[in-house]
Parts: structure tokens; sequence; C-alpha cells
């Protein structure tokens, strides 16, 4: 391979990585599909595959760490994370204090098990400063 399409290769690869972390920044883990990131990033999901073998691996290269697990917490986030959305999609201006209240009540239903999962899960273990905030914006209200 020429010097040159290496350095492409490499430059290409650094762009999805930080398209990717954007999107994972934005969705839950179900959501960021490699399909919308590609689409994110305005490149081919041959393209998205050709730098990565799956959606773990470009997971592993955007936020440094392994994938969340399916569990219950994380398809609570999605639920959560599509019902958020739907509101947002359908809302009037004059909407905007009744939004914020259902919001606010899908939160409160969705916290105890959320907070009980993420501790039975080794957060206890976590270090401090992840699971202060991992339980604080759960719990604020």
């Amino acid at each position: 391979m020429s010097t040159r399409r290496f350095r492409n290769k490499a430059i290409t690869r650094a762009y999805l990585v930080a398209v990717a972390g954007a999107v994972f920044d934005l969705y839950p883990y179900e959501a960021a599909t490699m399909r919308r990131i590609a689409a994110q990033a305005r490149v081919s999901v041959g393209t998205m595959f050709a730098h990565f073998p799956d959606k773990a691996g470009l997971w592993r290269a955007a936020m440094g760490c392994e994938p969340p697990v399916d569990s219950r917490l994380s398809r609570s986030a999605l639920s959560l994370f599509e019902a958020l959305e739907a509101l947002v999609a359908t809302r009037t201006p004059e909407d905007e204090d009744l939004l914020w209240e259902e919001a606010e009540a899908l939160v409160r239903v969705l916290q105890p098990a959320a907070i009980r999962e993420i501790h039975a899960a080794g957060g206890a273990r976590a270090r401090p400063s992840r699971r202060s905030a991992a339980t604080a914006g759960l719990a604020h209200e």
C-alpha cells in the first residue's frame, strides 16, 4: 500500500471514529446503528465495514471502552429515548411546559430501577466520579 493511500485510509478512519463518537454521545447504543453513523458521516455502510468489523469495534475505537451490554437498563434507556424523541417531534410552542412535565415523569418512572441496576451491575465498584455522575444524571429533578 502506498504511503498516500495509507495516510488517506488513516484520515478516513479517524474521521469515522470522530463522527461515531458524536453519534454515540447523542443516541443510546442500540439506536446508534452503523447505518445512522454512516449517514451522519456521509459515507456508505460498506465504507464503515471496510474500516470496522462491527459496531462494537467502532464503539471501542470511538469511546475507548467495551460497548454496553444488553440489559434491562439499556433497553429502558432506548425506550426512554424513543419516548422523548416522539414527544419532541410532536410538540408545539404551547406544549413546552407540558413536554418538560411528561419528560420528567418518564425519568421518574425509570429512575429507581435504573439506579438499582447500575449498583447491582458493579456501580458500587465503579470509580466514584463515574458512579456519582451516572446516578446524579438519573436522579436529577
